[in-house]
């Protein structure tokens, strides 16, 4: 499903943040979908400083720059 939704975006060089929900352990929807930084302290403070060496809105900022 997620790479139906990029597919969406094929110019779009950045973060896309993707928020699933799982209704009666069956169904699996997305219901939130945020371009660029998502605002979300823990995927920022937490996620993000063990994936990227720098800040992620330094990555942003050259990714839209591109």
């Amino acid at each position: 499903m997620s790479k139906k939704i990029l597919k969406i975006f094929p110019e779009y060089y950045g973060f896309l943040s993707i928020t699933y929900r799982v209704a009666n352990k069956k169904n699996i929807f997305p219901y939130e979908i945020n371009l660029g930084l998502a605002g979300d302290r823990f995927a920022e403070s937490v996620y993000f400083k063990k994936v990227f060496k720098q800040s992620p809105y330094s990555v942003e900022i050259k990714n839209l720059c591109l």
